[in-house]
């Protein structure tokens, strides 16, 4: 996909700023759960049951950023206030943390327990055993926005029915990426490969159903 627009309209991963907050839209592994779900029902349903199996392939329908996207460039274009907005794919929302501070030359400070996973997402990883907040999670989008407009952004975001949570904050790149978690912070840093296709790979070759 190619496009034109004036260069100081474009919203990249490459914007934010130390203090600027980190928010992030739904809710973790809406794509992974939901393809795993369907790929696999019989066996879903029966570990998790038929509400959480149901739940699971209804996110299938909420794995596109294009409304949030617009709802934030918007918002920008009013206030100027939105400095980066990432999408999160491949290594889920915390590989999408760690490229967003990358691209933007910064560190970040992540709260973990802030970060949104819908019980359906809690089921299905626990049965396939993978890690929900670090695989592929199309359908939600973290931005980056300035303290003082954060939480208009929120409310412009959630206003339209989409989730918005404030999940970290981005810092001096000499602090590093972190993550918080009951008072106790660690180091972030990427596991490698998204666990998502071993998961698929091992449930296709078992014959899961």
């Amino acid at each position: 996909m190619i496009t034109v627009a004036p260069a100081e309209q474009l919203i990249t991963s490459m914007g934010a700023q130390p203090g600027d907050v980190l928010i992030m839209t739904k809710e973790c592994a809406l794509i992974s759960t939901a393809i795993l779900a369907l790929s696999f029902p019989e066996t879903v349903k029966e570990a998790c049951g038929s509400d959480a199996h149901y739940h699971a392939c209804e996110l299938f329908y909420e794995t596109s950023v294009v409304d949030e996207g617009l709802i934030a460039g918007e918002f920008y274009r009013h206030t100027r206030a939105v400095t980066a907005m990432h999408d999160v794919t491949e290594g889920g929302v915390l590989g999408a943390v760690i490229e967003l501070a990358q691209a933007s030359g910064c560190g970040m400070i992540v709260d973990q327990g802030a970060i949104p996973v819908g019980e359906a997402q809690r089921k299905v990883a626990e049965l396939f055993e993978i890690d929900p907040q670090f695989t592929v999670g199309a359908g939600s989008m973290l931005i980056t926005v300035k303290p003082d407009r954060a939480y208009l952004l929120i409310q412009q975001l959630q206003s339209r029915g989409i989730r918005a949570t404030e999940i970290g904050r981005m810092v001096p790149a000499s602090e590093g990426l972190s993550l918080r978690h009951h008072g106790m912070t660690t180091a972030l840093k990427h596991p490698g490969a998204d666990p998502y296709w071993e998961a698929f790979y091992h449930a296709f070759k078992e014959n899961w159903k």
